[in-house]
């Protein structure tokens, strides 16, 4: 069955690299966002170098990450919301980038790659 969504996100790149808590949630939201915005250009070239691509949609609130034009997730950075192959009722929660690079390396590692178009 394997872990819970939060338990893997953090088992994977470790509960250190965690950011603070912050109680209101659209503050959250926004920093969350920011902190994507920042990280981008770092996401970008990490995961060039598997030859994933990322298309950003919605003012940079939805990226999509896909290979050979196909794409197999989708992030909403300012929930942290990440899903495979459009399987939108089991989302990871992904705080970061760092979670988020390390969550995409471990799907395409598995062999879970079966692409859907969006």
């Amino acid at each position: 069955m394997g872990l819970p969504d939060s338990r893997k996100a953090n088992s994977i790149v470790g509960k250190t690299n965690r950011a603070r808590f912050i109680p209101d949630a659209s503050a959250r939201h926004d920093a969350r966002y920011g902190s994507a915005l920042r990280d981008y250009e770092s996401v970008v070239t990490t995961l060039e170098a598997i030859d994933v691509s990322i298309k950003l949609n919605n003012s940079a609130h939805h990226w999509v990450f896909s290979i050979n034009s196909k794409a197999f997730a989708e992030w909403w950075p300012s929930s942290a919301k990440l899903v495979f192959n459009r399987k939108y009722t089991k989302g990871i929660h992904t705080h970061g980038s760092d979670q988020l690079i390390a969550l995409i390396r471990d799907h395409l590692k598995l062999g879970e790659s079966d692409v859907a178009t969006v």
